[in-house]
Parts: structure tokens; C-alpha cells; sequence
């Protein structure tokens, strides 16, 4: 059973929007809580107030009644009876007004929960030794109607542009804040939205709408039953929730002619014209993300009432990777190349969500990769989607079968809905992307950025072309301004991720700059300019980082091929980190190819596969996860790595040097028994001539491992433990030959 103190851990760590006060335990004594100190801090009257406490060994409750001990206590601080008192100070204390009695009972029942309400507070009691008092928590913290939901919102409006659109809503509710995009963006509907007004009325031809974030739909998964999220997603026409009515605005927004946009001189970042849907609700946002990520999270706990609106919807197939109900991933490559298989939810502080496929060249790892894309594309309905990292220029052509019809994949491959792969390397830059990026930036009014750009890229202004060919870093830069001026769109949580990815490379002066210069999200020509002074390396490390964030979805799964081609050591290390800092907080999956232990260093053995000489796919039985890198070595290549570098160079040294030996050998021995067929006594008498005159013997002096004496003194440890079992080696062989050349007596 688990400790109180791991109880109240877990709990904090289950319910982190919630703000949780005293963590203590209940003595005999009542705890004294000052009114105008609770109401400075919690008065806001949008706030969840809770304690979580137990039973000290001194309360009255335990010396009754010993049971008490396996209960937590979570406490409701009702915020509003403590506006309405007059006491400056207010009493907690279980056992008010005589419910001490009553609470020693339950107890001794050994109830799993029960609740006692007292005057400004309410206690629930949990018995924790049994399997679910986390979901009796989350029972206990869900809103319980509409009402107490909506008059627990603080809502404020944003200034955030959307190249030349304000949809955004600050929708604060505990200690949470998520961007809500509506249409339309005002005061009348922040009323609306919070039951103190009407719902506004609207006469440009658009439709009242919302959309919102993945953790804007989780937190209202998580503490709305559906019933009472049906209600709300009704009332704020929810994109996610109605499919129906986000398909038909698709089509409707898609070439919606909007008069306020009659002066937008820049081409539609999404759709063929301007309006709220395509320029705001559209950024950084696809279709296929709302129907395959958004929507599972709206229509959850579907049974709970009689929705005939979604019941088509519920019925859409949820990708594996994100339905909870399935607890792994598996792929077959067939009874003799093995499988792989991606485990959820593993409960594990280590990078459980990053996978490796460790082999040499020619093994197999893109074979696998290759296979996993092409399941994806021929819908196998594992991930949500594909983003696949590559600085090859060498990678095989993908092809995948579709209603009896072979295709090759292209670098970025969509439906209707959005991107269902994408590959991002030097295929991803053939065509640079200055055009997108002075569009984005006629859209945000950057003109002081947009010239200078056409004066350092020599682009012509009227046509926004260039005059001179680009540069591959050129083609790098330009992709990762395109995709940050989407980026800093992103709600805070993604944009803050994407900073402490970043703040992992800190040891490096370049990332501390470009944190430095778009922490703010404010960005300025100095900032800018900064981008293009990266190197190579430190551009495709950026990329690779600002894309992952900004691409990834829940259920998604990232493959990377061979990222450390392009990286020194501790940039490896932060690298891993960083991917599985992202698929963890994202809850994706990534794959990385590789050939290098020191990215085993960084993974767990359990998500560890390698290729055998039959290019079988194998789990790992030995340790990697801050293993030492020698260890690592060997057991990833064993044999082939004797045969290798300093091992290869000391073994042909020291078969050189028994060939050397043999034939001065057998040439002393020839010498001194030059007709072997000889009669016995002609044997005798050289036998007895020899016991005179000994041929010489070898000398290990004339067989040095090294003619440089002093290139032994070069060795490190591995080499020269090497060096000396070849010594030792030539030692015992020199010495065995000298018995041939001149043997002893009686032998």
C-alpha cells in the first residue's frame, strides 16, 4: 500500500490545475484560516480551493478509531460562504458541529467515500489503500451543472493578430489559462459565454463558432461529465465537437469574400481569401488535427447521454495511438525480420517515449522506417500522423499501394484534411521559402524586416523573387522564419515547451540568443537578423527543434534517421533530451535510426531494438540507459568492433610480427638441419655438433611491436592493454620457436 505522503504526491501530480493549499495532517486541534489572507488569494471567485490532509497519530479520530489512517481528507473551501462571513477569522476542523461522531463511524464501516459538510467547507473522505481513490478525487472535483462551470470562468479578451484578424479569448479557469478562438471576438460574447448575457448577433454573412487548444479540450475531458460538455459545446457552436458544421465551414470560408479585408495586400495563408476562419482559426491548425486529436477529446464518455448530433461522429475511427483504450502499438515486419512495439503510459520519469533501432549500414534500420511509412500511408490507423527528419541525400523512393494503385510518397503527402506525412530535410528546402516568409510578414505589418530582407537576399520587391540563387543555409533559414512566424501563434504551453527545448542547448551562446530574442514573442528586425547568422549545424539543430514543436500532435509519431550525423556529443545529448521532453508533454512516439551509443546513453533498454547478421529486429537484454559508452561498444558490436580502428591496426602489427618470426625461424632450423632425411646417425652426429656450436636464438628486441619506440607512449588505456597482451603474446611465441631452433637435451 502506498504511503500517505506518495498518496498526496500523486494526487498533486494527477490534479495539477487545481490549487491545492495545506498539505498537512489533521491533529486534535482546528486549523485558524485568516478571511481577508484567503479571500486576497483565492477571492477571485473563479478559483478551486482545496486542502488535502489525513490523520495524525494524535487526532481524536485515530485514537478512536485506529482505521482512520488509510483515509485522505480533501477539503472544499467554499469561497463564496467565506465573502458572505463576517469572522475575521475563519475555523477548519473535521469535527464541527458535532459531526465528529458521525465520521468515526464511517470510518469504522470502513466506507470507500463519504462526505460531511460543514460551514463554509466541506470534507470527503477517501479510504487510499484501495485501486481507484484517484478517480473518486476527480468524481469529487468535476463540475457538477453548468452553472457552477461557467461561473468559474474568467474570460478576457486578447490583442493577439492573426495576419489582420482578433479572435483570441483568455479563458482562465483555476490555475489554468487556454486561448479560445470565437467568431465573433467581444465583450457581448464573453457574456454570452459566461450565462450574463445574449448571444450576439451577427450580420457579415459569418456564423458564431469557436475553436480551441488540446488542453483546452483535456481539461474539459477531465473535469466536465459529458453531458454537461455537450451543453457547452452547443452553446459556443464548437468546431471540434460538431464535425458536421466544421466541414461545412471548411467549404463555406474556403473562398468566403470578406469586405474588411478588402485593403490585405498579402496572399491568404490558408483558403483562396481572407476572412476569420482561414487567417485566425486556421493558423498553425489543420482540419485533420481537429477531426483525429480534438474531436476523441470532446465526444469522450459518448454513452453518458443521448447525443444524436455526434453519434455519426463517434463512430469515426480513432487512431491507436490515441485511443486510451489500447495500451500499445505494434508492428509486424514478418516471422523471420521481428517486430517492434511502442508501449503507452509506462508511468516511467525516464524517456520511455523515445525509441531507437540501433544497427550498422546495410542492417535494416531504413528497411523498417520505410515499412512503418508505408503502413501509415496505405492506413493502418496507428498514428495520427508522421513527421519524418532526414539530412540523407540518399534515401530509397517509398512506394504504397491505394485502391489497387501504386504511388510513390512525396515529401509531404495530405488528404482532405491535412498532413498525413511530412519529411523535413534537404527535399523540404529545394524550393526556398522567402515568398511564404515576406507574405507572413506583410501580415503582421514587419516592413522593417521585409526590406531587410530584400536588400540582404537581393529579392525583388514588386514581385518578391529572387535575384541570385540561394545557398542551402540560405533555403534553412528561410524554412525556420516561415515556420517560427506561425509559430509564435502557438497558445503559451507549446511556445514555453518550445523555450525550455531550447534552453537545454543553453551551454551553447547561439541558443541562449534566440531565446533572448524571441522570449517575448515580440519580433523585432535585430532578432530577426539573428536567425541568419546561425551555422549550418546550429541551423538544422533549430529547425529540427522548432518544427517538432510546432508539428506535433498527440498520437503522432516522429521518426528520425540518424540525427548525430550533424552533431558534436553534448549537442546529441540535448537533442534527446529535448525530443523526449516534446513527445512526453505531446504524448507522441518517436523512432530514431541510429548507429551511435550515445544515444543509447539517453534511452531506456526497453525501447532499445537492434538488427542481427540475419537482420532480425531484437529487443535488448543489456543496460543502456547511462551506461558506459565502452560497454555499450561491445554489445552493440561486439565482434566487428575487434576487427576495427586501433583493434585492426595492433592485430595486423601482431600478425606481421609471427609471420616475421616464423620464417626467421624456419630458416635457423633449415640451416642447422639441412637434410632432414638424413640417416639416425647422421642426426646423431649433428645433434652432438649442435650440443658444441648453438644456432643463435630470436631476441625480442628484433621484434618490436612498434620500430617508433616512443609511438607506445601515444596509446590510450584500451590500446595499450592491447599493446601489452600482444607483447606478452610475442614473448611466449618467440620463446616456443627458440626450443625448435635449438632443443634441449633428451627432447
Amino acid at each position: 500500500m502506498e504511503s500517505i505522503h506518495e498518496v498526496i504526491r500523486n494526487i498533486n501530480k494527477e490534479f495539477p490545475e487545481i490549487g491545492w493549499g495545506v498539505a498537512g495532517s489533521i491533529s486534535g486541534k482546528s486549523v485558524e484560516v485568516g478571511r481577508e489572507i484567503t479571500l486576497q488569494k483565492w477571492g477571485k471567485g473563479d478559483a478551486k480551493y482545496f486542502w488535502i490532509t489525513y490523520f495524525s497519530d494524535n487526532s481524536e479520530v485515530v485514537e478512536k478509531c485506529k482505521k482512520a489512517k488509510n483515509y485522505i481528507v480533501i477539503i472544499d473551501i467554499d469561497i463564496k460562504d467565506i465573502e458572505e462571513s463576517s469572522a475575521q477569522t475563519l475555523s477548519i476542523a473535521v469535527g464541527k458541529k458535532g459531526k465528529l461522531s458521525e465520521i468515526i463511524t464511517r470510518v469504522d464501516r470502513e466506507e470507500l467515500s463519504f462526505s460531511v459538510k460543514q460551514d463554509f467547507f466541506t470534507c470527503y473522505f477517501i479510504k487510499f489503500d484501495e485501486k481507484y481513490y484517484l478517480e473518486k478525487i476527480n468524481n469529487i472535483l468535476r463540475f457538477k451543472n453548468l452553472k457552477e462551470f461557467r461561473d468559474s470562468l474568467s474570460i478576457t479578451l486578447s490583442d493577439w493578430n492573426d495576419y489582420g484578424y482578433y479572435t483570441v479569448l483568455y479563458v482562465n479557469i483555476w490555475k489554468e489559462k487556454f486561448w479560445l478562438r470565437v467568431n465573433p471576438r467581444s465583450q457581448e460574447m464573453i457574456d454570452y459565454l459566461k450565462g450574463t448575457g445574449k448571444k450576439p448577433m451577427l450580420d457579415d454573412g459569418t456564423d458564431l463558432c469557436s475553436l480551441g487548444g488540446v488542453e483546452y479540450y483535456e481539461f474539459l475531458k477531465k473535469y466536465l461529465p459529458y453531458t454537461i460538455r455537450q451543453q457547452w459545446f452547443s452553446i459556443t457552436k464548437d468546431f471540434a465537437y460538431n464535425l458536421k458544421n466544421l466541414d461545412k465551414a471548411s467549404q463555406k470560408y474556403e473562398d468566403f469574400v470578406d469586405s474588411y479585408a478588402e485593403d490585405f495586400k498579402m496572399q491568404p495563408p490558408y483558403g483562396k481569401s481572407h476572412n476569420f476562419f482561414n487567417n485566425s482559426f486556421m493558423r498553425n491548425m489543420e482540419i485533420k488535427k481537429i477531426k483525429d486529436i480534438f474531436h476523441p477529446l470532446t465526444v469522450d464518455g459518448f454513452d453518458e447521454g443521448n447525443d444524436n448530433e455526434n453519434k455519426v461522429d463517434k463512430k469515426l475511427a480513432i487512431k491507436e495511438s490515441v485511443d486510451e483504450n489500447i495500451e500499445s502499438i505494434k508492428y509486424d515486419f514478418g516471422n523471420e525480420k521481428g517486430s517492434l512495439l511502442f508501449v503507452k503510459n509506462r508511468g516511467s520519469e525516464l524517456s520511455t517515449e523515445v525509441y531507437a533501432i540501433i544497427g550498422g549500414n546495410g542492417s535494416g534500420k531504413s528497411f523498417r522506417i520505410n515499412e512503418i511509412i508505408k503502413s501509415h500511408m496505405e492506413g493502418d490507423n496507428k498514428f495520427s500522423s508522421i513527421i519524418h527528419f532526414s539530412l540523407s541525400p540518399f534515401d530509397s523512393i517509398i512506394k504504397y499501394k491505394q485502391n489497387g494503385e501504386e504511388f510513390e510518397i512525396a515529401s509531404i503527402e495530405k488528404d482532405t484534411d491535412g498532413v498525413l506525412y511530412e519529411k523535413i530535410g534537404f527535399v523540404s528546402v529545394e524550393t526556398p521559402r522567402i515568398t511564404q516568409v515576406v507574405n507572413k510578414l506583410q501580415g503582421q505589418q514587419l516592413k522593417d524586416i521585409i526590406d531587410w530582407l530584400e536588400d540582404e537576399y537581393s529579392i525583388d520587391g514588386s514581385e518578391k523573387k529572387p535575384t541570385k540563387k540561394f545557398t542551402m543555409k540560405d533555403s534553412f533559414t528561410f524554412y525556420i522564419q516561415d515556420v517560427l512566424l506561425d509559430f509564435i501563434a502557438a497558445s503559451d504551453k507549446k511556445f514555453e515547451l518550445w523555450l525550455n527545448c531550447l534552453d537545454l542547448f543553453a551551454f551553447e551562446k547561439w541558443a541562449r540568443d534566440i531565446i533572448d530574442a524571441f522570449s517575448d514573442k515580440n519580433i523585432q528586425l535585430d532578432d530577426f537578423k539573428k536567425l541568419s547568422e546561425l551555422s549550418s549545424g546550429q541551423s538544422t539543430i533549430l529547425l529540427y527543434i522548432t518544427k517538432l514543436v510546432s508539428s506535433i500532435n498527440r498520437g503522432c509519431l516522429v521518426i528520425f534517421d540518424e540525427p548525430e550525423t550533424f552533431m558534436h556529443p553534448p549537442m546529441i545529448k540535448a537533442f534527446i533530451r529535448a525530443v523526449a521532453k516534446v513527445c512526453e508533454e505531446e504524448k507522441a512516439f518517436c523512432l530514431i535510426a541510429t548507429h551511435s551509443p550515445l544515444i543509447l546513453q539517453e534511452i531506456p533498454h526497453k525501447c532499445i531494438y537492434t538488427l542481427n547478421a540475419e537482420h532480425e529486429l531484437r529487443s535488448v537484454s543489456y543496460k543502456t540507459f547511462g551506461e558506459n559508452l565502452d560497454s555499450l561498444y561491445k554489445n552493440v558490436y561486439g565482434v566487428e568492433l575487434q576487427m576495427t580502428g586501433y583493434n585492426n591496426l595492433l592485430t595486423e602489427r601482431r600478425n606481421f610480427l609471427i609471420d616475421s618470426i616464423n620464417k626467421v625461424a624456419d630458416k635457423e632450423v633449415g640451416e642447422n638441419n639441412p637434410n632432414p632425411e638424413s640417416d639416425s646417425l647422421s642426426n646423431t652426429q649433428a645433434s652432438s655438433t649442435n650440443d658444441k656450436e648453438k644456432t643463435e636464438e630470436l631476441n625480442v628486441e628484433s621484434f618490436p611491436i612498434f620500430s617508433n619506440a616512443s609511438d607506445k607512449n601515444l596509446l590510450g588505456d584500451e590500446a595499450y592493454l592491447k599493446y601489452l597482451i600482444i607483447e606478452d603474446e610475442i614473448k611466449t611465441y618467440i620463446k616456443s620457436k627458440n626450443n625448435d631452433i635449438n632443443p634441449k637435451q633428451g627432447e
